[in-house]
């Protein structure tokens, strides 16, 4: 689901500053001890975006029956006392919808993908 949205985002006009934050996977202690002293914080979601007045806003994406983790939900928390927009989506249409709810100004390319 993520690389569908990014290859819509790409797509978009005009344009949304956007980008992944890649904090899965195995890391060992040490690794995750490097990571940890250089602000890479458990939970972000998955894309960050950029609102064209300049505000951060987080997509959580989460596969079919997929939960967030302990730390994803410390972090929706802590979005909601920023007043950051949160979104968690389960399925393409649904993060497809929250995106255009957040950039109603811009314009998303009807694009095709497989469903699985």
């Amino acid at each position: 689901m993520q690389r569908a949205i990014v290859r819509v985002l790409n797509l978009a006009q005009p344009r949304i500053l956007f980008f992944a934050v890649p904090n899965g996977g195995a890391r060992s202690a040490s690794e995750g001890g490097r990571f940890k002293a250089m602000g890479v914080l458990a939970g972000v979601a998955d894309l960050v975006l950029v609102s064209h007045d300049g505000r951060a806003l987080f997509l959580e994406l989460k596969a079919k029956g997929g939960r967030q983790s302990p730390a994803q939900a410390d972090f929706e928390h802590a979005c909601a006392v920023s007043c950051a927009p949160y979104a968690v989506a389960s399925n393409l249409d649904e993060a497809l919808a929250i995106v255009r709810g957040w950039f109603p100004e811009v314009s998303f390319p009807r694009v095709s993908f497989p469903r699985t």
